[in-house]
């Protein structure tokens, strides 16, 4: 116990003071966001719930489509009293679903610049989609997983 004791003092105190100071003086802390993960073989509806009403639709049903903007993280600047989200990118994500409206597969295509250049490089194979006429404004983490 007073090895414990001994190790916290003199090894993780001094980092728990240190680390926030360097952030401090540097002006800027990287905070990481969090994971969202779907797995193959869930059900449409349990898709929408987590990720909500899709932003496109399936020409022939068998596939929904959702414009992610993702951000890496955030930059903090605490002596500025500031924030600001990391540079992130569009995606499109395709999810395709067997007849029994569980999700078998997904695609997905990325740009710097705009949604629509992000879903006309997704449309270039597979179940095309077309846009629904609202789009709910997404900024989700990076860390969005689909898993085989």
């Amino acid at each position: 116990m007073q090895n414990r004791k001994r190790i916290f003092r003199n090894y993780i105190l001094p980092l728990l003071i240190i680390i926030p100071l360097i952030g401090i003086m540097v002006g800027c802390i990287y905070i990481p966001t969090w994971d969202h993960t779907l797995l193959v073989g869930t059900k449409e509806a349990q898709v929408h719930a987590i990720l909500g009403p899709p932003d496109l639709a399936g020409v022939d049903n068998t596939a929904d489509g959702y414009l992610v903007r993702t951000h890496q993280g955030f930059w903090v600047a605490p002596l500025c009293f500031a924030a600001a989200p990391a540079p992130g990118r569009t995606y499109a994500v395709r999810l395709i679903y067997d007849e029994h409206d569980r999700l078998i597969s997904y695609e997905s295509a990325d740009d710097d610049i705009s949604e629509p250049r992000a879903v006309g490089k997704l449309n270039q194979s597979g179940p095309k989609l077309k846009q629904l006429d609202t789009t709910p404004n997404r900024n989700w983490s990076p860390d969005l997983q689909f898993r085989l």
